[in-house]
């Protein structure tokens, strides 16, 4: 899973509120994984997104997650 993983940052791109969250199997370590919901700008804009983020529990650290598909949410 990890492999797949683009780039790290302490916080997701901009902070979103919708998300779907959901914690991985033990297998994969101590990570939460992170699809979607909105963004909003200065402006108050709200805006769907589709990126998935991987965070690391035990590192404190997410990871932007590049899928295969290029669909807009729905």
């Amino acid at each position: 899973m990890k492999e797949a993983a683009t780039e790290t940052s302490r916080r997701p791109s901009k902070p979103r509120s919708g998300a779907c969250c959901s914690e991985l199997p033990k297998d994969y370590g101590q990570d939460l994984l992170m699809f979607g919901g909105y963004t909003e700008d200065e402006s108050m804009n709200r805006e769907a997104t589709n990126e998935t983020w991987l965070f690391s529990l035990a590192e404190d650290l997410w990871s932007k997650v590049t899928c295969k598909s290029s669909d807009i949410p729905r």
